[in-house]
């Protein structure tokens, strides 16, 4: 996975999310985040999952009507044509991926072992607040 920073679109792994979003629709957006999500406790859940995962979450968010400041530009339109096609169990499904990846991922030790640990979790705990925060007016999920 090559990463230039904490951010959940900030590597090569998110990118290719928004290349498949793009390209095929929705089932690209829960899989990776049910696959995260139901992952066994004991499991390891590797980086290039906790990586997709996170972007996923971060379309979910957007959704919502709460992107992020850095969300892709380029995904907008995509956000506004499937915002209707995403409901409550899909938001779930994203709150229990990120929690998961923050507890116990190899994402979540890689920050922590090269120093990052700090700036990586101020971007977790900002997006688990947009995905858990009621939608703006109008927006729906």
């Amino acid at each position: 996975m090559g990463a230039w920073g904490p951010g959940n679109f900030e590597n090569d792994t998110a990118c290719d999310l928004i290349d498949e979003l793009r390209s095929n629709g929705t089932d690209h957006l829960t899989d990776p985040l049910e696959a995260v999500a139901s992952a066994r406790a004991d499991a390891r859940v590797t980086s290039s999952s906790c990586c997709t995962a996170l972007a996923a979450a971060e379309v979910v968010a957007a959704c919502l009507g709460a992107p992020s400041s850095e969300f892709p530009e380029e995904l907008l339109p995509w956000v506004e044509q499937h915002r209707g096609s995403l409901g409550q169990a899909d938001v779930v499904v994203a709150i229990a991926a990120v929690d998961r990846i923050e507890r116990s991922s190899e994402l979540a030790d890689l920050f922590d072992e090269h120093g990052r640990y700090d700036r990586w979790h101020n971007v977790i705990a900002d997006l688990r607040a947009r995905l858990t925060r009621e939608p703006r007016s109008g927006a729906r999920c």
